[in-house]
C-alpha cells in the first residue's frame, strides 16, 4: 500500500512528459464524466416527473443527482489514476479497510444516514414543506425545508438563517401542509353603525393588515358574510400566520381594536381568536357523521 502511494505521488509519475502523453485522455475522461452527469441529471428529472408526486420531485432529485455525481466522480478518479499508470484497486481496498475501522467510531454518522433513508423513502417531509423539527438535546427548529440529504436536513428559518440538522437527532416532526396556521378573528359590532359603513371599514382593514404585519402569509379575508344577530353585526376575518409566530395574533387583535376605536369612537367587543383547519374539520365531521 505504501509503495502504491509513493508511486502515486512520485515526481517521476507527474513529470511533464507523462502528463503530456496522458493529458489528452484525461481531458476526455473529465469531459465525458461531465456529459454523462448532465445526461443522468436530465434522465433522473424526467423519470421522477413521470413516476413521483410533484411534492417529492425536488427532494428525490437532489438526492439522486448527488449520488450520481459522487459515483461518476469516483469512476473518473479511478480512470485517471489508471491512465497515469497507477492501479486504483489496491488503493480503494486499503481505503475501504480504513473506512471500516473509522466506521466503528462514527456511529452518529451511521445513525444520521439510516434516519435520512427513512425520511426520504417514507416521505415524512419534503423540500418546500414548512416544518418544526423536534431535536434530541437541542432546541426545536422551525422553517422551510431547503434540502434533504442522507446525513442532514437544511432548514431555512424566518430570519434567513439556514440550519443544518443531523437526521439522527430528529425525534419528531410537525409538518404544516398549508404552510401557515389559519386563525379566525370574530368581531361583534353594534348594529347601529350600519352594515355598509362596517363593510367599508373591514375592506380597508384587510388591505392594511399585510402591510402592518409581515408575518401574514396570505391576504386576510372575510370568511363569512356580515350576519345580524341580537342587534349585533357578526364578522369573521381569516388570517394565515407563519408557524412559530402565533403570538402575532395578539398584536393583530390589538391593532384591530385600535383601528375600530379610531373609526367609530367606540370600543369593540373582546376579540376571540382561535386556530382551526378547515380541511381537518371536514375530515372530523365526515368521520363522526351518522349515516
Amino acid at each position: 500500500m505504501a509503495e502504491r502511494l509513493s508511486k502515486l505521488f512520485s515526481l517521476e509519475l507527474f513529470s511533464l512528459e507523462n502528463l503530456a502523453k496522458s493529458g489528452f485522455k484525461i481531458l476526455l475522461i473529465l469531459l465525458g464524466s461531465f456529459i454523462v452527469y448532465e445526461i443522468g441529471k436530465a434522465i433522473i428529472s424526467r423519470l421522477l416527473r413521470l413516476t413521483v408526486p410533484a411534492k417529492r420531485i425536488r427532494t428525490l432529485a437532489i438526492l439522486l443527482q448527488n449520488l450520481l455525481k459522487y459515483f461518476i466522480f469516483f469512476i473518473a478518479i479511478a480512470m485517471v489514476l489508471r491512465e497515469l499508470g497507477v492501479d486504483p484497486v489496491p488503493i480503494i481496498a486499503g481505503a475501504s479497510v480504513i473506512g471500516v475501522a473509522l466506521g466503528f467510531g462514527a456511529q452518529s454518522l451511521v445513525r444520521d444516514v439510516v434516519s435520512g433513508f427513512f425520511v426520504l423513502f417514507e416521505g415524512i417531509y419534503a423540500v418546500g414543506d414548512f416544518v418544526c423539527l423536534h431535536l434530541i438535546g437541542a432546541p426545536d427548529v422551525f422553517g422551510l425545508v431547503e434540502e434533504i440529504g442522507l446525513r442532514a436536513t437544511k432548514v431555512s428559518g424566518i430570519s434567513g438563517v439556514v440550519n443544518t440538522v443531523p437526521n439522527g437527532i430528529i425525534s419528531d416532526v410537525d409538518r404544516y401542509p398549508l404552510g401557515y396556521i389559519p386563525y379566525f378573528i370574530n368581531l361583534v359590532i353594534p348594529a347601529d353603525l350600519g352594515r355598509g359603513k362596517v363593510k367599508a371599514w373591514l375592506d380597508n382593514l384587510i388591505e392594511d393588515l399585510p402591510n402592518i404585519n409581515r408575518l401574514l402569509v396570505e391576504k386576510p379575508k372575510i370568511s363569512e358574510g356580515l350576519d345580524l344577530k341580537e342587534g349585533k353585526i357578526l364578522a369573521r376575518i381569516k388570517v394565515g400566520i407563519i408557524p412559530s409566530a402565533e403570538e402575532e395574533i395578539k398584536s393583530i387583535s390589538e391593532y384591530i381594536s385600535v383601528r375600530f376605536k379610531q373609526a367609530f369612537d367606540a370600543d369593540i367587543s373582546p376579540l376571540i381568536s382561535y386556530k382551526l383547519s378547515e380541511g381537518a374539520l371536514e375530515k372530523y365531521r365526515h368521520f363522526f357523521s351518522v349515516p
